[in-house]
């Protein structure tokens, strides 16, 4: 499967020879090619999807991190990462993205408590 395909001048070539493809007409192409898991569906945007969810994990740690009071703090940073753990193994992209949204509106949650 072909994600990107640009023309480039040859001059602007990359170091990356493998993905240059040469024209007549003084003109290179370069190509990405995308690499799909087991049910056909791109690790490109799985990898994607899995740098935002693991921003977002990051994001309501260091806002839990904030609260002033011991134990909120403590309670919230130990069920932050009992619902990641328990979510780790959880692959449909639907499910992800409803989970995701939950965490955001947490992380709204956490930022409206901590500036109280």
């Amino acid at each position: 499967m072909l994600l990107a395909c640009q023309r480039v001048q040859r001059n602007d070539r990359s170091p990356d020879a493998d993905f240059i493809l040469d024209g007549e007409d003084g003109t290179s192409t370069v190509a990405m090619v995308a690499i799909t898991g087991p049910e056909g569906r791109s690790v490109v945007s799985n990898m994607a999807t899995k740098t935002q969810v693991l921003s977002l994990y990051r994001m309501l740690l260091r806002e839990s991190k904030q609260f002033p009071s011991y134990n909120y703090r403590t309670y919230a940073l130990q069920r932050i990462k009992d619902a990641f753990r328990a979510n780790r193994r959880i692959e449909d992209p639907e499910m992800v993205a409803k989970l995701a949204e939950e965490g955001h509106k947490t992380l709204a949650l956490i930022k409206r408590q901590v500036n109280m």
